[in-house]
């Protein structure tokens, strides 16, 4: 559980809103009528109406809860983040999306500071490229930390658009991730320091079942220093199935043959050598030799 809580009333309140023009890969859907979720931490919203249609892997859906940490469900509300503990001695935490039970959709599933006054998630109904669509734009999010004071200064911004393809067959979509800095991967909840490290950020799906070809994981997923803009795959220089566009990745999801996905490895903990200086006796001294053990901490 997080030492300190900081839980707020979810209101919703609809808002003529105009995504800002942007160089990068996050798209901009000018005049939009767009619902902004009030500031409020590990909080969910309530079912809302795709406008569409999609079959998730056998399942069809036509509306999605919005979470705070990275996530949409079709299944109910989901408010935990990687490392949450869910039992009460603390050994047991949230599974990775991947063996997850629940359905959901994470372009960046990470305990995101909801309360934070500097960002915001609003989402919405529009059209792209003459097609129905609904977008969830998670701007300038920063990560939980116990004391906000002098460490706001890490900040992510990324975009979900789901897309009715029902042109190319009855309950077919798309999956569009966006990506236009990644700054930081885990909140202190999750074991991070400075927003790096432990239990790091997922980019993922699942319908639930875990059966072969319907979820996915995108290389990177829960190790540290992967997705960072400067990390080796960085979500903003890497793409999928985008034409070349830097930061975006598409998944084109069919209703009747789902895509063959082979299973990933089980998270890997990275461990961080770490060194202690001892001194013989009771304090250190000049005088005396400091013994130096290495050790690893993960």
């Amino acid at each position: 559980m997080k030492s300190i809580t900081r839980y707020l009333c979810l209101i919703l309140s609809l808002v003529a809103y105009v995504i800002p023009a942007s160089a990068g890969p996050v798209r901009s859907f000018v005049g939009g009528q767009l619902i902004t979720l009030n500031r409020s931490d590990d909080e969910s919203t309530g079912a809302i109406p795709l406008g569409f249609s999609i079959n998730f892997f056998g399942r069809a859906r036509s509306s999605i809860f919005i979470n705070t940490n990275g996530t949409v469900t079709f299944d109910g509300p989901f408010k935990g983040y990687p490392g949450m503990p869910i039992s009460e001695k603390g050994a047991d935490v949230t599974p990775t999306i991947s063996q997850s039970t629940r359905e959901i959709i994470a372009p960046f599933f990470a305990d995101i500071d909801g309360a934070d006054p500097n960002s915001s998630v609003t989402y919405g109904s529009v059209t792209l490229n003459g097609r129905s669509a609904f977008v969830v734009n998670f701007n300038n999010a920063t990560y939980y930390r116990y004391y906000r004071s002098g460490m706001a200064d890490k900040r992510n911004t990324f975009q979900l658009i789901l897309v009715d393809r029902s042109d190319t067959g009855q309950g077919n979509s798309d999956i569009e991730f966006n990506y236009d800095k990644i700054e930081w991967e885990a909140a202190e909840s999750s074991g991070g320091l400075a927003g790096v490290g432990d239990f790091s950020a997922q980019v993922s799906y699942t319908n639930g079942s875990q059966a072969v070809g319907t979820w996915y994981e995108l290389h990177g997923s829960h190790l540290p220093g992967s997705f960072l803009t400067n990390g080796s795959p960085s979500l903003v220089a890497g793409s999928l199935n985008s034409g070349g566009v830097a930061g975006r990745y598409v998944f084109h999801i069919q209703a009747v043959t789902p895509p063959m996905i082979s299973k990933l490895s089980p998270p890997i903990r990275t461990c961080v050598p770490a060194i202690a200086l001892f001194w013989p006796g009771n304090s250190a001294s000049a005088a005396l030799t400091p013994i130096t053990i290495t050790f690893a901490r993960c």
